[in-house]
C-alpha cells in the first residue's frame, strides 16, 4: 500500500470516507483509486518476474543515452529522430492514446518505447512491456498450475495496467490462438481508451503480415499517432561510437 495518495482523497490509508447519506446514516468507506493502483502494479511487477523481465533489465534504456546527434545519417534524418525522441519524453510525463512506432531493425523503436517503460515504473505506475513473442510466452505459462498467476490474470493484468508496450509486433509466428490472443489485448485497450505503445518493423499502412482487425485500430487517427523513424540502423551507428 503506498504511503502517500497521489489523488490526494485518503492521506495513504487506502479508503475513503463519506458524509452519512439517507441510506448510510454513520457513513461509509470506499476504496481509494490509489489502492486499486497499488494492486494493479504489484500483479504487474510479479508478471514481469515472471516473464523474466524487471526494472534492471530497462538500466540501458535511457533518454540520456539515446543520442540523435550521433547518427551519421542524413541531416534530416538526425531531426526527425530527435523530434520522435522529444515526442516518447512528453509521452512518458503523461501517456494518453496510442503510440505505434515504426522502421527497420535497430532504428531505435524499442530503445525509446523501453525509456517510456523505465520512466513509468520509476514512477510506480502498473505498467507491461515485452516483445510479442515474450508477452505471448508469459500467457501460455498461465496455463500451467505451478506458474504463479493463472492465465485469465494474466491476461487481465496486461489488459488493465496504465500502459502496455508491445515491441516487434509482427515478429510473432500466427496461429489461430495468437491472433485471438493478440486481439483480446488490443480491442481491450481500443475500447476503453487505454494507453498503449506498439514496435513493429512492418509498414502498418500496407498492412502485410498483421491482422487486419489489429491493423485498423492502429490506423484510427482518432486515437493513435505513428512515428515512422528514418531508414538506417541506429543501433550498429550508436555501438560504433
Amino acid at each position: 500500500m503506498a504511503t502517500e495518495c497521489p489523488y490526494g482523497t485518503c492521506d495513504g490509508s487506502g479508503f475513503v470516507w463519506h458524509m452519512p447519506t439517507e441510506d448510510r446514516p454513520t457513513g461509509y468507506y470506499t476504496v481509494c483509486r490509489c489502492h486499486a493502483d497499488e494492486v494493479r502494479r504489484k500483479r504487474a511487477e510479479r508478471l514481469l518476474a515472471e516473464a523474466g523481465m524487471s526494472a534492471d533489465s530497462l538500466e540501458p534504456y535511457t533518454f540520456g543515452r539515446f543520442k540523435p546527434e550521433q547518427a551519421d545519417a542524413t541531416a534530416a534524418g538526425r531531426r526527425a529522430l530527435a523530434v520522435i525522441k522529444e515526442r516518447l519524453q512528453e509521452y512518458a510525463q503523461a501517456p494518453e492514446g496510442w503510440l505505434v512506432l515504426m522502421g527497420g531493425v535497430g532504428s531505435g523503436k524499442t530503445h525509446l518505447a523501453y525509456a517510456v517503460v523505465a520512466e513509468r515504473l520509476a514512477r510506480k505506475r502498473p505498467t507491461f512491456y515485452g516483445s510479442v513473442p515474450e508477452v505471448l510466452d508469459a500467457l501460455r505459462r498461465g496455463f500451467d498450475g505451478n506458474a504463479g498467476l493463472a492465465y485469465d490474470k494474466r491476461l487481465a493484468t496486461m489488459q488493465g495496467v496504465d500502459l502496455l508496450v508491445l515491441d516487434d509486433l509482427g515478429t510473432e509466428h500466427q496461429t489461430p490462438w495468437v491472433a485471438e490472443k493478440m486481439f483480446q489485448l488490443v480491442n481491450y485497450r481500443y475500447t476503453r481508451r487505454l494507453p498503449l505503445i506498439v514496435t513493429t518493423n512492418l509498414v502498418v499502412t500496407k498492412g502485410e503480415g498483421m491482422d487486419p482487425r489489429i491493423r485498423s485500430r492502429l490506423l484510427d487517427r482518432q486515437l493513435c499517432e505513428v512515428l515512422t523513424f528514418p531508414a538506417g540502423d541506429y543501433r550498429q551507428r550508436r555501438e560504433a561510437s
